[in-house]
């Protein structure tokens, strides 16, 4: 069973497509950075010690608003949209794609739903998430796929490893190919998933630079969504 999940920047997105408006919802703590602020303190910068250090190290561990949230601990809100978004990755055949303004919270809610998707069956799923850049194109991103696919299972106990290594080695055979077609994609998606359930996030999608793999990402979803229908 595989899934796809795309975070993307669009104007408009499919009827199935999830839109993630700004939120925010504070993360309750003693000390708050606007407290800090008006007593001079610079949380970033200031030198402290003892319990105010203490704290102060805390509060930069939970305020990151220039970096993803990945600690489920730290993550507040979006509920309806992590179920909608799980839902879908949960049913046979189809594909979420997330979309919104930057900075409002597409990749954090990534995290969540891909640990999500990992606690159902932590020692017998795959999740991976692939970053696209301005440098990608279709080829580029899959070839991210098999070194990332091989990070997962150096973390997973020895018995799994042993037991996914031989689709793991034909997957990276499939892909070991001058031109990469959608049709050589789903044949190393169809072995890997075959063995373990499988998800994938491509996040950052609309920042890959070359329009022409956009028509081919989509005959990816559409093969795959074929071979699940017959």
């Amino acid at each position: 069973m595989f899934h796809a999940w795309w975070t993307e920047k669009l104007t408009r997105g499919p009827r199935a497509a999830q839109q993630l408006k700004p939120h925010c919802e504070p993360v309750p703590h003693r000390i708050t950075t606007t407290r800090l602020l008006k007593r001079g303190v610079n949380p970033l910068t200031t030198p402290t010690d003892g319990a105010l250090g203490a704290q102060l190290a805390a509060l930069k561990t939970i305020f990151r608003p220039s970096s993803p949230i990945d600690d489920r601990e730290l993550f507040r809100g979006r509920t309806e949209e992590l179920s909608r978004i799980i839902g879908s990755v949960q049913e046979l055949g189809q594909h979420a794609v997330l979309y919104g303004e930057r900075g409002i919270g597409k990749t954090s809610l990534a995290y969540m739903a891909r640990d999500s998707f990992r606690s159902a069956a932590p020692e017998s799923s795959l999740a991976v998430r692939i970053p696209c850049s301005a440098d990608d194109d279709f080829a580029t991103v899959w070839g991210k796929l098999m070194p990332r696919i091989v990070a997962e299972l150096d973390l997973m106990p020895q018995e799994i490893r042993d037991g996914i290594s031989a689709s793991v080695d034909r997957a990276n055979a499939i892909l070991d190919q001058e031109q990469i077609s959608p049709e050589i994609v789903f044949r190393a998606l169809h072995v890997l998933s075959n063995k373990l359930p499988l998800l994938i996030v491509l996040d950052e999608f609309d920042r890959i630079g070359d329009v022409g793999s956009t028509q081919l990402f989509a005959d990816l979803i559409k093969t795959m969504r074929v071979i699940h229908n017959l």
